[in-house]
């Protein structure tokens, strides 16, 4: 048995793949926690409305809070009308959030076990490779085609994301189709 040797592709390949799995395992994470992110949010709006009664109460609707130790006097409708928008996501996405979150950490597991067995550069490696690339492609095309469809801020703001993500992932699929692959043939 000869020992051969790994192309520089491959190598750079592998590891890029293996290191934007583990930032997708991190996003999914936090995916998986939107459920319990809205739930504090839903905790913070009351305790502002409880400010807002107790300053009514007052006869002014305004609140004093400290800013960087700096105190500062804000209008508690501004607030109110800041946080809930920011955080209105339709009523799908609360019960789906939790799978969406699921599925991503599924891909991104696949993803990172493709960037291993990459990098190992046997006869399997690039079946796993182009499997792993075509799902998160596919999943980040869904995502985008989901919350473009919502007025919500915080799942628009996952679009540039997804975006990020399609873009680097056909730049590595450019890099593996046009990159000699004669180092993954049977011994």
């Amino acid at each position: 048995m000869t020992h051969q040797h790994r192309p520089t592709w491959v190598t750079l390949v592998g590891i890029l793949t293996l290191i934007f799995g583990l930032f997708s395992l991190l996003g999914a994470a936090q995916e998986i926690a939107v459920p319990r992110f809205l739930d504090m949010q839903q905790e913070v709006v009351m305790h502002v409305e409880e400010m807002a009664q107790e300053s009514a109460a007052d006869g002014s609707a305004e609140i004093d809070i400290t800013v960087d130790g700096e105190q500062t006097t804000v209008d508690v409708d501004e607030i109110m009308v800041f946080v809930v928008h920011l955080f209105d996501v339709p009523e799908w996405f609360e019960d789906w959030a939790f799978s969406i979150g699921i599925m991503s950490l599924a891909i991104a597991l696949l993803y990172c076990i493709a960037g291993i067995i990459l990098l190992m550069a046997n006869e399997i490696s690039l079946p796993i490779f182009y499997t792993a690339l075509t799902l998160s492609m596919l999943w980040e095309i869904f995502r985008i085609a989901i919350f473009a469809q919502t007025e919500a801020p915080l799942l628009l703001m996952q679009i540039p994301i997804s975006v990020l993500s399609l873009l680097l992932d056909t730049i590595l699929l450019v890099i593996v189709l046009a990159a000699n692959k004669t180092s993954f043939a049977r011994i």
